[in-house]
């Protein structure tokens, strides 16, 4: 193993990560995700591992699956990414006994929008987030053999990667619509899911949001203002923007 690859997994065991795989991924994105949940199993009959457990280790299995597989029987990214959370065998039903109604109490402000079943905007950023952990991993001199080098070797030349939805990409992508809306162009018509907090978004939300974002940067590939901005493709205006919407920063600055 090579230098920069012991000063990666000294820093990830630093921030509490155990080891550097796919799984490791996975758990780290759940952390990142989960926050509407909290609570969720709490009323479930204890056992010698929770149900709560074992469902985290099922979908953790399942991402796994999907990413060194990939792109498995689907025609594009969009066709995989839908499998794998809302499919036969995907991440929401999976959750379905998990989310039945009875797990939440009744005066539980997610009855509303919960359910029996997990959010597909919950489950975009799983497993986006799963995947831009392997992007920011993947790439640092890792073994050949290691199963994060193996999949990111497979999703590093996927242009249309997803860019992983939560309020801080919401507060970025209104502030474009914004920037965009002053200069005469508009937009705002084609992202009113804008308005719907991110763990609520339906897989239509999330499709027309993926679709509609593909398009608006490639118009702006002949625009010379943001064509110095090398966002090249969805998922390097997220890496671009997002630390500086965190920040408090306009995603514009330089």
């Amino acid at each position: 193993m090579d230098t920069s690859s012991k000063i990666l997994l000294r820093v990830l065991k630093f921030y509490g990560w155990k080891e550097f795989n796919v799984i490791e991924c996975a758990k780290n994105a759940y952390i990142d995700s989960s926050r509407p949940l909290i609570g969720i199993g709490q009323k479930m009959t204890p056992t010698k591992e929770s149900d709560l457990d074992k469902w985290k280790k099922d979908i953790y299995e399942w991402i796994k699956c999907r990413i060194l597989n990939y792109p498995c029987n689907e025609k594009n990214f969009m066709d995989w990414h839908i499998e794998t959370c809302d499919g036969e065998e995907g991440i929401i039903e999976k959750s379905t006994l998990l989310f039945n109604k009875s797990y939440l109490s009744l005066d539980d402000p997610r009855m509303k929008y919960f359910g029996s079943k997990l959010p597909y905007g919950i489950a975009q950023k799983w497993l986006n987030i799963t995947i831009k952990n392997i992007l920011i991993g993947g790439c640092i001199g890792l073994p050949e053999e290691n199963e994060v080098r193996r999949a990111f070797k497979s999703l590093n030349n996927v242009k249309d990667i997803h860019i992983p939805v939560d309020s801080i990409i919401i507060g970025c992508t209104k502030e474009l619509i914004k920037k965009l809306q002053d200069d005469g162009a508009n937009y705002k018509k084609h992202f009113e899911m804008l308005n719907t907090s991110w763990s609520r978004w339906t897989r239509e939300n999330y499709k027309m949001y993926q679709e509609e974002m593909w398009k608006l940067l490639n118009t702006l590939r002949d625009k010379e203002e943001y064509n110095k901005r090398d966002w090249c493709t969805p998922i390097d205006w997220e890496f671009d923007v997002w630390p500086k919407k965190r920040d408090g920063m306009s995603i514009f600055m330089d």
